[in-house]
């Protein structure tokens, strides 16, 4: 009897019905080939004791794998006979159409929800506050680690001097002492926006995309930048290079853009859904830095690829040192940016399910984001090999 069925029955309807399964050969097979087992909780159930065992084995089952285990109330009694505290429905009383809403509400509003990948980096970390909202947490791309007793305060050293280099020729350029064209303090300017301040604070991930940006200015206008301006960029670059390794979301970020393959457009209209549909929800479920970290990967400024030179062309040219991490693809870096981004607020918010009762309406605000990051997710799946 599938969950579908179930709809067709009264209470008692159910209870009949299932009663007159074959016991051992039947249970066993649909019960470990099953995604969903459904309990009806009534007096036959608590007497019966095939029930008694075969309760104890749906909810060990439950416990060690994804298994759905739904549990409906038919019979005015204590579910906490049975083991169940609250997580139950109750279709006590209820008419028909009543119970038919209630069994439907409690089982598709899972069902249709689409299930977000696991175990993915994303240019972005999202949780659940204080405040029963979801906004951007500390993560890796943002929150150092320190491996030796000296990490701590060399990570300082470098942090400080890549600002205060940055920074400087930021003022330099603002007042016009070199003649470049205005992409570089641009450019500059979102790098220190980015540039993390302290522990959990800004994002090292979209700033290194921003120094990789600059390295691609600075390869094109090799020719024609002066040896002090081109001298500055490198400084800034190589610090950045050497924040790098205390920034652990950095290399799996870059890791998973590289191993992935573009073998479909990524569905731009299901991004933009699921953007709107987070902007619908904002302040009540989301908090604004949510929106902004949507908008910032959607319209992150593409790396500019640059031809490779002949030696001889390099004589009079000073290019920036090279980088230990090639450049990604630019179009797939943009499009895993937002693809990933997508993932993660989905399922930082799905892991809301426990606090739902705190978000109005919680079950409708799942299937519409799970609509919208549908298309992208499988985009990803589709992206990424498998493990």
């Amino acid at each position: 009897m599938s969950w579908k069925d179930i709809i067709h029955f009264q209470p008692s309807e159910i209870q009949y019905h299932l009663n007159r399964c074959p016991r051992k050969r039947s249970f066993e097979k649909h019960f470990y080939e099953s995604s969903i087992i459904i309990t009806i909780l009534s007096h036959a159930f608590k007497n019966s004791l095939y029930c008694d065992a075969e309760m104890k084995a749906a909810i060990g089952q439950a416990h060690d794998s994804k298994v759905k285990l739904y549990h409906f109330l038919v019979e005015p009694l204590d579910p906490g006979q049975f083991g169940v505290e609250t997580d139950y429905a109750s279709l006590v009383g209820l008419s028909y159409t009543e119970q038919k809403t209630v069994i439907l509400s409690k089982i598709t509003s899972e069902l249709d929800v689409k299930k977000p990948l696991e175990s993915i980096s994303a240019p972005f970390t999202f949780g659940w506050t204080t405040s029963y909202t979801i906004g951007v947490v500390p993560g890796s791309e943002n929150t150092p680690s320190f491996v030796h007793s000296e990490s701590k305060k060399d990570h300082a050293q470098r942090l400080n001097a890549c600002r205060e280099m940055a920074e400087r020729l930021t003022a330099d350029l603002k007042t016009r002492s070199y003649n470049v064209r205005e992409g570089y303090l641009r450019t500059l300017e979102r790098y220190l926006s980015d540039l993390p301040m302290a522990a959990g604070v800004g994002n090292f991930i979209v700033a290194d995309c921003e120094a990789r940006v600059l390295r691609g200015m600075f390869e094109a206008d090799a020719d024609i930048l002066s040896r002090d301006f081109a001298e500055r960029l490198n400084r800034i670059l190589e610090l950045n290079t050497a924040l790098r390794p205390y920034y652990e979301g950095v290399g799996r970020f870059y890791d998973d853009v590289k191993r992935g393959t573009l073998s479909e457009p990524l569905p731009r209209d299901a991004v933009e859904s699921f953007a709107r549909e987070v902007a619908d929800h904002t302040p009540n479920v989301f908090e604004s830095d949510v929106s902004t970290a949507l908008l910032e990967v959607q319209h992150a400024p593409t790396l500019e690829m640059v031809p490779g030179k002949a030696d001889d062309e390099l004589s009079s040219s000073l290019l920036p040192r090279p980088d230990p991490i090639d450049a990604p693809d630019p179009v797939k870096l943009h499009n895993y940016g937002q693809a990933s981004t997508v993932n993660a607020i989905y399922a930082a918010f799905l892991k809301g399910k426990d606090i739902s009762s705190s978000v109005k309406g919680w079950d409708d605000i799942a299937q519409s984001l799970s609509r919208h990051a549908g298309p992208v997710i499988e985009w990803l799946r589709n992206y990424l090999p498998p493990a």
